[in-house]
């Protein structure tokens, strides 16, 4: 390590009671720690913010900003306003670091002067605590890309659009913010955020755990965040018409269109079902699937697409039970059938 740069994480938080104290004993308990530790408490309404107060009376590095809510764009963006940082990092309140995450990162992205450090990270489908993977050593397997070349891996589900796998320079936020009010944040700045790098370092080492829990924001089906999510993948489109339109060719986008369309119909499906009885919403989301599909030719989508939108429209519940697993069974058959074949070409090769 170069220098002991000071790493701002930032950590907004609502209504997380059950999981606020695993997130900050894992951020607290770093073994890089020189650590500027901004918690947004974003109105909260079942202690949270008592909890980030007891914290904060525990460790000076802590600081806590009690705000009414606005949402968790906002929340983060008035930690990036505070921070003094040489380097961002941010932290959902329900997720937790590997002891060892700020430690590894900030080694490799001075080692390679790069401006952003991505890890892997595992998913937790539990209301308890979550374990760390266990580190082999300490050193990372890295590749170092360009911004082409991440843009890339954005486009193909390679690089997640989270920004809480991530460490950043702090210059890279010297212009950026999330969108305030709109869920799906990190789908909305991803390529803004790439658009001003030269150099990031990516690992597949899981360094993050993150919680997948009913009732959060990925978790939520409501109108408003599917809208929400149209918005910022029609803003990530637009980004790649304006800006970087050499680094796609016709055949990728389509994929990406295609990939748009399945997601929306899952969107319908789950809304549908939660929602059994409001029309209105549900002729929105089928609007927006259709908007989606004319880009590409609902034609031209795959076979599940298609058989899943039209049991959709039959009856969501049964498609429910029938489609989704398809799905995943078709999922896992495409995965092995790519392993087979790097497995085969390893092998020839």
């Amino acid at each position: 390590m170069q220098n002991r740069a000071l790493v701002s994480v930032i950590v907004p938080v609502y209504n997380v009671a059950p999981y606020l104290s695993e997130a900050l004993n894992s951020v607290l308990s770093q073994t890089y720690d020189t650590l500027e530790i901004i918690v947004i408490d974003d109105g909260s309404t079942d202690g949270s913010g008592a909890i980030c107060d007891e914290f904060a009376a525990l460790d000076e590095r802590m600081i806590v900003i009690h705000q009414k809510n606005k949402g968790l764009s906002s929340a983060r963006n008035v930690g990036l306003d505070l921070a003094t940082g040489d380097y961002i990092a941010f932290l959902d309140s329900d997720d937790a670091y590997d002891p060892k995450m700020i430690q590894l990162l900030i080694d490799e992205i001075q080692k390679q002067n790069a401006d952003i450090a991505i890890c892997g990270f595992t998913i937790h489908n539990t209301q308890g605590r979550m374990k760390p993977e266990n580190l082999q050593s300490n050193k990372l397997q890295c590749s170092v890309i360009d911004k082409k070349a991440a843009f890339q891996k954005v486009i193909h589900g390679h690089i997640n659009t989270a920004p809480w796998n991530k460490i950043y320079d702090k210059k890279i936020w010297d212009n950026l913010r999330f969108p305030d009010g709109y869920v799906y944040e990190g789908s909305y700045t991803i390529f803004d955020i790439l658009d001003v790098t030269q150099k990031i370092v990516i690992t597949a080492e899981k360094l993050v755990m993150h919680r997948n829990r009913p009732g959060s924001i990925c978790n939520t089906h409501s109108l408003k965040n599917i809208q929400d999510g149209e918005y910022s993948f029609n803003h990530y489109m637009l980004f790649i018409k304006n800006h970087i339109p050499e680094y796609f060719c016709s055949e990728q986008l389509y994929c990406l269109m295609q990939r748009r369309v399945r997601g929306m119909v899952v969107n319908y499906i789950m809304y549908a079902v939660d929602n059994p009885e409001d029309r209105e919403g549900k002729n929105v989301i089928r609007q927006m699937i259709l908007d989606a599909a004319d880009r590409v030719g609902f034609r031209h989508c795959d076979f599940t697409t298609r058989i899943g939108y039209a049991l959709a429209l039959l009856s969501p519940r049964l498609c429910w039970k029938l489609y989704c697993p398809l799905r995943m069974v078709i999922h896992r058959i495409r995965e092995y059938q790519k392993a087979y074949k790097t497995r085969f070409s390893n092998q020839t090769g």
